[in-house]
């Protein structure tokens, strides 16, 4: 069964690398000699078991793994963007949640007022 990914987003290079370049307005860097990777969160829908990945982008050897580890178990990923409809709905029907905002706002009918922010 194929992993699914939570998060793919670009690790930021070392400012240390950018700035020779911002501060003189030189922005003619090199191909390659800004180290470009990309961070991805991946679950294990079988197991359940969370994983950081680090891969290579624009150099010689485009995708190359650079880095694989478990994360400890006990800590989630968050949710996924596809998720956050399924949990939103799942909280607004909540007879917790509903009683809890009718006691500070007298909206129990009225949970389109609510926007959830699922995180």
């Amino acid at each position: 069964m194929p992993f699914l990914f939570v998060w793919v987003t670009l690790k930021e290079p070392k400012k240390e690398l950018l700035s020779p370049f911002f501060l003189s307005n030189n922005f003619d860097i090199p191909m390659g000699f800004i180290p470009r990777e990309s961070w991805t969160v991946l679950v294990d829908p079988r197991t359940r078991l969370v994983y950081e990945a680090v891969v290579q982008l624009f150099e010689e050897k485009v995708g190359i793994l650079k880095s694989w580890k478990q994360v400890p178990q006990g800590l989630d990923p968050g949710f996924a963007p596809d998720e956050v409809g399924v949990v939103e709905k799942i909280a607004m029907e909540d007879l917790t949640v509903k009683r809890r905002l009718l006691f500070y706002n007298g909206m129990l009918g009225n949970t389109s007022l609510v926007i959830p922010e699922v995180w």
